[in-house]
Order: structure tokens, then C-alpha cells, then sequence
């Protein structure tokens, strides 16, 4: 049986590692960074090491392609329910990046949650994670960016057949019961 896939999306900085270590103390699934296997493929597949947070600037749809090779590469068969931790955009320092719907239709998702929260906030968490290097954009040009995201999370599924479902960062018992819910319904 395949397990259910369910993408987790919304901008970089808006939480969602955190609202996933909450979730996973709650039930079990598997976690996988988009990021996290694109740069794994461009090591193992292209032989090239790249830093986390420099893969915006990579050629990006290779990054895709290798992004839905990995995730085929690192699904665990005993997992129920697999959470792709991704983006709708993909930031640069000027610009932004609109990912294909058909990166999610390639790799199988049976829904996505966006993640949205206050840009101000977004803007807090970014100027607070000293761990990450993103691009430095204002709460202004956040909520624009923000805007276009979940304009992308509308057009991905609406392409690709799947419900989208809009949350905050801080709802851990709603979406704790929306991944329960979408692993019932597909069979998970």
C-alpha cells in the first residue's frame, strides 16, 4: 500500500519544522524536506555539494526533477503517512520563483496544507534564525510574496485535483486532525 502524501507548504520562515515537531510528538509520519532532498540529489545524482540555502540559485528545475526522484528514493514502506515539507515559491533576493503544478502531480499528493501567518511574523522568525540565510525582505514585500504562494497552492491543486486547506502555524491540534483525517480518506 502506498502511503498517503501530504505537502506542507507556505513561505520560508513561517513555521513549518516547528509546527512539525509538534505534530510529530502527536502521531507518526514520515518527514521529508524538499530542500533536504534536492541538495542530497545534486550530491549523489550530480556530484555537486551545495549549501541549503544556496539551492535558489541552482538551476531549479533540475531541483524539481531531482526533488521528485529523491522523494520516490527516500519513501519509507512502512510509513502510513509522508508530509512533504515544500514550497508553492521558490524566494530569490529580487524575485520568486512559481513551482510547476506538476512537481506535485509527479510526486502523488493526496492534499496540501499552506501555511500562513502575519508577515510581521514571517519577519520575526527570519530575522530570529540565525541558522538559515534567506533572502531579507520586509513585511511589506512578505505579504505580496505570501499572497503569490498561496495563489500557486490554489493553481497547484486546482491542476492537480487535490483540496487545498489554508492554517496557521500555531493550529497544531487542526492540523494534527487534518492529517489524521486525509490518511483515513486515501487509505493510509
Amino acid at each position: 500500500m502506498k502511503p498517503t502524501i501530504v505537502a506542507l507548504t507556505g513561505l520560508s520562515g513561517v513555521g513549518k519544522s516547528t509546527l512539525l515537531v509538534a505534530v510529530v510528538a502527536r502521531m507518526r509520519l514520515q518527514h521529508l524536506q524538499a530542500s533536504t532532498l534536492i541538495k542530497k540529489g545534486r550530491e549523489t545524482v550530480l556530484g555537486q555539494a551545495v549549501e541549503q540555502d544556496q539551492l535558489r540559485y541552482s538551476d531549479l528545475d533540475e531541483n524539481q526533477r531531482l526533488l521528485v526522484r529523491g522523494l520516490e528514493a527516500s519513501l519509507n514502506p512502512a510509513s502510513k503517512l509522508v508530509v512533504l515539507d515544500s514550497h508553492t515559491v521558490i524566494e530569490r533576493e529580487s524575485d520568486y520563483f512559481l513551482v510547476d503544478p506538476g512537481v506535485f502531480a509527479a510526486v502523488r499528493i493526496a492534499a496540501m496544507i499552506f501555511l500562513r501567518d502575519e508577515p510581521q511574523e514571517i519577519e520575526k522568525r527570519r530575522a530570529n534564525d540565525q541558522s538559515r540565510v534567506r533572502p531579507r525582505r520586509d513585511a511589506a514585500d512578505l505579504a505580496k510574496v505570501q499572497a503569490a504562494a498561496v495563489r500557486q497552492a490554489e493553481l497547484i491543486c486546482r491542476r492537480v485535483g487535490k483540496p487545498l486547506y489554508v492554517e496557521t502555524p500555531s493550529n497544531v491540534d487542526c492540523v494534527v486532525e487534518l492529517f489524521r483525517r486525509l490518511q483515513a480518506i486515501d487509505g493510509g
